[in-house]
Formats: C-alpha cells, sequence, structure tokens
C-alpha cells in the first residue's frame, strides 16, 4: 500500500473508513462463532498491514 504521506485527505479518510469496516466485520465473524480468536487475529493484522494506521484489536 502507498506511503501515507503520499496520500491525499480524502483518500485517508476512505481508507481509515475501510480499515474500521473490516475490523468490524472480522469482529463480529469472532462473536459470532464463525471465526477462532487465532483467525480473527490474523485477519487483523492482514487488514493492519493494509492501511495507514498499522493498528488492530486484540
Amino acid at each position: 500500500m502507498a506511503d501515507k504521506k503520499k496520500l491525499s485527505a480524502e483518500q485517508q479518510k476512505k481508507l481509515m473508513a475501510e480499515e474500521m469496516w473490516l475490523n468490524y466485520f472480522n469482529q463480529t465473524l469472532l462473536n459470532k462463532n464463525v471465526i477462532t480468536e487465532t483467525e480473527r487475529n490474523r485477519i487483523a493484522n492482514m487488514i493492519a498491514s493494509r492501511g495507514m494506521s498499522g493498528k488492530h484489536v486484540t
């Protein structure tokens, strides 16, 4: 993914919204016992590595 300094403010905002939704759905899948906590953590790391924040929920 492109460096966040090279992204416009609008692109950063879009990327942050995408990341928030992906994390929400990831947590929802865990809450509904569709995925395991290990899978949730792996997916959270993938989400964080694709985006700009570098943070994930554990």
